[in-house]
C-alpha cells in the first residue's frame, strides 16, 4: 500500500510564503534556541541578531519560507529565529483574487518572516531550516568569520556526527 505524499512542511518544517528582489534583512533568535535539543545550532554565537549583512543586506530574502502546524510542520519543531524588518515588497503569498482584494484591503496582516526551524527525525535524523534563500549570500562575509557561517558549520558538524538524534517525548 503506497502511503500519502509527503508535503514540504513535513519534509522540510517550513513552507513557501512571500518573495521580493528588494533588500534582505536578518532574523533575531527566538527563546526555543536556548533548548537543549537545538542548542548545537547557536554555539559560540552571543549575538541576538544573525545574518544583517551581506552582498543582499542580509541572510533573510529573496524567498521567505515560514513553519505552521496546520499546514505540516511537525508538532515537536522547534523555531530557533525568526527574520524581521521586511520591506512592504514582501505580500504575503495569495492566490487569483486574494491579490487584488490585498490591493486595497487595509485589513492588517501578519507580519512577513521568514523561519529557522529545526526538528528530529524518527530514524535518527534531523532537519534544520533557514527559510531563506538569501542565507548562502552571507556565508562569505567577512572571510567566513561571521554567524551564519558559523551557524551552518555547527549543524553540518553535528550532522555528519554518527550519533543519532533523539526523537522527543
Amino acid at each position: 500500500m503506497r502511503s500519502a505524499p509527503v508535503g514540504p512542511l513535513e519534509l522540510l518544517g517550513v513552507g513557501y510564503r512571500t518573495e521580493a528582489f528588494d533588500r534582505s534583512s536578518y532574523y533575531r533568535r527566538l527563546p526555543a534556541c536556548d533548548n537543549p535539543r537545538a542548542r548545537f545550532i547557536f554555539e559560540g554565537i552571543t549575538e541576538s541578531i544573525i545574518g544583517e549583512f551581506g552582498v543582499l543586506g542580509g541572510a533573510a530574502g529573496l524567498e521567505l519560507d515560514v513553519a505552521e502546524q496546520g499546514l505540516g510542520t511537525p508538532r515537536h519543531a522547534l523555531v530557533v529565529a525568526a527574520s524581521e524588518g521586511h520591506s512592504s515588497s514582501y505580500m504575503r503569498g495569495m492566490s487569483g483574487s486574494e491579490f487584488f482584494t490585498a490591493l486595497w484591503n487595509d485589513a492588517p496582516r501578519e507580519p512577513i518572516r521568514a523561519d529557522m526551524t529545526f526538528f528530529e527525525t524518527p530514524a535518527g535524523g534531523a532537519v534544520f531550516s533557514v527559510g531563506s534563500i538569501a542565507w548562502g549570500s552571507c556565508l562569505p562575509h567577512a572571510h567566513y568569520a561571521n554567524n551564519v557561517a558559523r551557524i551552518s558549520d555547527n549543524v553540518l558538524r553535528r550532522f555528519r556526527d554518527p550519533r543519532p538524534f533523539q526523537m522527543p517525548d
